[in-house]
């Protein structure tokens, strides 16, 4: 979903993207850090969890630690 959220420059549809997402009561990031993003798909992740936390629930799993990447 980054991937394709980060693909799209115009803000419009990432905020229309993060308003469909509303219909789900959790959301899951899972392995959050199993690849190294980009700082616009950095950004975006950003955006999701911040837009989530205000909203409704999510859930986020890594299986390595911050610290290490």
């Amino acid at each position: 979903m980054l991937f394709r959220l980060g693909s799209v420059p115009v803000v419009v549809t990432i905020a229309s993207t993060l308003a469909k997402l509303d219909h789900f009561e959790l959301f899951i990031l899972d392995e959050i850090g199993y690849d190294i993003k980009t700082d616009d798909e950095t950004s975006i992740q950003s955006e999701l969890i911040v837009h989530r936390y205000e909203r409704r629930s999510f859930k986020i799993t890594a299986n390595h630690p911050f610290s290490t990447r």
